[in-house]
């Protein structure tokens, strides 16, 4: 059975403002915005081990026609959305994040469920 993919809040507010900046700029861009996440979350249901290591235990995951990555972490239970950044962020930004949401104690408390490969809804 496929992992569930939990979502940080911080990671979850960080896909959100891109989705409003991506639709102000043209009326359905932000939807293949989502489109692009969708695709690439259902890769990464598909072979959780997909993306290199980032830091640590954190992997990334470009997205294709958008300029941003998915940093995440693949535990026994779940996979775990923990930062959404532009790919033109200053690295050492990047990895102070990174060390702070990598922490355990973290709650990630969005979870969008049993997600298998699937066609876009």
């Amino acid at each position: 059975m496929p992992k569930p993919i939990d979502i940080l809040d911080e990671c979850a507010a960080e896909i959100a403002a891109a989705f409003k900046g991506y639709q102000a700029i043209s009326e359905g861009l932000g939807l293949n915005f989502l489109t692009a996440i969708e695709t690439s979350l259902n890769n990464l249901i598909a072979n959780p081990k997909l993306g290199p290591i980032a830091h640590r235990n954190a992997r990334k995951i470009v997205l294709t026609r958008f300029p941003y990555i998915i940093y995440y972490l693949d535990t026994v239970d779940n996979i775990q959305l923990i930062l959404f950044e532009h790919a033109k962020r200053n690295p050492a930004s990047i990895k102070r994040i990174l060390q702070d949401r990598e922490k355990p104690d973290r709650v990630h408390p969005h979870n969008i469920g049993n997600r298998k490969p699937s066609r876009h809804r």
